[in-house]
């Protein structure tokens, strides 16, 4: 039997005890007698972003912190503030600190340091989320409360502040410029090195707030290609492979057959959608988009190239966002009558292109699924030329709208449905227009920008149910499969898990020495 930990749409969360320590850094504890010193992860992706970027490292290697996080329903929950409240009809928003953290240079965190991290990050060139566009203005109300005037109201500004929504650095690590020249966060590790394109190496906090962590120091490899990646494990190289896409299903039965490997898997919140150029033929035709939609067979997906190691999509996003879910998703595949090709041979065959970005390729497995999906399209008189592209050229292509039909990750980052509908479905959504998609419905935009701002949860939770409707009768693009993380590491590895945005808890993890 395998050994293999098994979970069925069930999230494990990355401390046991109190679900507040578990989003605060993936919390940490006291050191175990006889705990490694060194652990080294390797992971398919570079996660060193540099000075420019509005965080320097990702998120995942737990040097920085948020104000906010969410926990495994995606529901926010404090971080380094411990609570908040709306005034004004949601247009005020007060934020209050924990008064116990420093930063890595040993500066205190306050009101004063928020505020100027801020009105850093409302510059456009770091706010890639759009967090801040709704924000008139932000001030220090007392040495440990933080004030956000809205133009419009928002009922969930406490999600959008949530993990890459608000990064708190020390004000030492940016250069006049705002550019961070050293990334001094309040997280449990702090960045001793780098080599570019290489690795990454952390030490830990001493002082962190919530405990010393368990491991003096971390080494993230970067190791691009899958096999490398899992042969450097098996031999010993490297500790664990810890990061979504970090193993392909396929990889599972050779890393399940080495005793010494133990394996885990965690749902997360990011879902794979397959893209439809609306702007032009063949999938300007809403009923061909829904016969693709239907054609597609995501059980069978799942099942022959996941090995069960994905859920197939019957929701647009994430369904641990539960309280988001609507009856209408559940049957999008069967919503509307679709228009079918009228000749159904290989000789009339309609032709489109199916772009792969060939990066995100090598971290899931986007060929096979690509291969399933021209062959469910052959049924119904189409013929898809799949088109293997690097990233920036996959990027250009979806811009310029040079492609037919394409495939996409996303992942719900603030646990809310406006992050999905303002990115995806409005006709300015970033998202929208960046991957070609080209969708255009004024109701669907008034309802989304209506959405955004209603205070009342009951006529919120109305109007995105009637987006999902929409959504699902126009079908823009259309949901796949939803991601489960497989994660590995050596059994001497312990506490070793990832939350549901594929961080892991590195304060709790410790390495057994025999």
């Amino acid at each position: 039997m395998s050994r293999l930990t098994k979970t069925k749409r069930t999230v494990i969360p990355c401390v046991g005890l109190l679900l507040l320590l578990s989003l605060l850094s993936c919390c940490n504890g006291k050191e175990k007698p006889g705990a490694s010193s060194r652990f080294t992860i390797g992971v398919g992706r570079d996660l060193y972003f540099g000075p420019s970027s509005p965080i320097f490292l990702h998120g995942s290697l737990n040097v920085w912190e948020g104000l906010t996080g969410l926990d495994h329903r995606l529901e926010v929950r404090p971080l380094l503030a411990v609570n908040w409240e709306a005034q004004k009809d949601g247009r005020l928003w007060v934020f209050h600190l924990r008064k116990d953290v420093s930063f890595h240079d040993g500066e205190p965190l306050n009101a004063e340091v928020v505020v100027k991290n801020i009105e850093r990050m409302r510059n456009p060139r770091f706010d890639l989320y759009g967090v801040y566009r709704n924000v008139k203005s932000v001030a220090v109300v007392d040495q440990f409360s933080v004030s956000f005037l809205l133009h419009t109201p928002d009922p969930v500004f406490p999600s959008r502040l949530s993990y890459f929504g608000s990064p708190m650095f020390s004000l030492k690590s940016f250069d006049y410029k705002g550019n961070i020249k050293e990334p001094l966060g309040t997280g449990p590790f702090m960045l001793k090195g780098h080599r570019k394109g290489e690795s990454i190496t952390l030490v830990r906090n001493e002082r962190y707030y919530l405990g010393i962590p368990m491991l003096k120091e971390i080494v993230y490899k970067y190791i691009p290609n899958p096999s490398t990646r899992v042969s450097a494990l098996k031999a010993g190289e490297i500790d664990a492979i810890v990061d979504i896409g970090g193993i392909l299903p396929e990889q599972v039965p050779l890393l399940d057959r080495d005793g010494d490997i133990e394996i885990f898997k965690q749902e997360v919140a990011t879902t794979h959608y397959l893209l439809f150029n609306t702007r032009r033929l063949p999938f300007s035709s809403q009923g061909l988009r829904q016969a693709v939609s239907r054609t597609v067979d995501r059980e069978e997906m799942v099942q022959t190239i996941f090995g069960g190691y994905a859920l197939p999509a019957r929701e647009f996003f994430s369904p641990l966002a539960q309280v988001w879910m609507s009856k209408a998703t559940k049957l999008f595949e069967g919503s509307a009558i679709a228009e079918r090709p009228t000749e159904n041979t290989s000789k009339h065959s309609q032709k489109v292109i199916l772009v792969v970005n060939a990066g995100l390729a090598k971290r899931w497995p986007y060929r096979p699924v690509s291969e399933v999906i021209q062959a469910h399209l052959r049924d119904i008189g189409i013929n898809a030329e799949i088109n293997m592209l690097e990233m920036g050229a996959w990027k250009d292509a979806l811009k310029r709208g040079n492609f037919d039909i394409s495939l996409c990750p996303y992942t719900l980052m603030t646990g809310d449905p406006d992050f999905f509908f303002s990115w995806w479905m409005h006709s300015k959504g970033q998202l929208n227009v960046d991957r070609g998609i080209g969708y255009q419905n004024p109701v669907a935009d008034d309802l989304i920008e209506e959405a955004r701002s209603e205070m009342n949860p009951e006529r919120r939770k109305e109007t995105y149910d009637q987006l999902q409707e929409i959504i699902a009768r126009d079908l823009p693009l259309t949901p796949l499969f939803h991601d489960v993380a497989i994660y590995a590491c050596k059994k001497r590895v312990q506490g070793l898990r990832l939350d549901a945005f594929f961080r892991p808890c590195l304060g709790e993890t410790w390495i057994k020495i025999h």
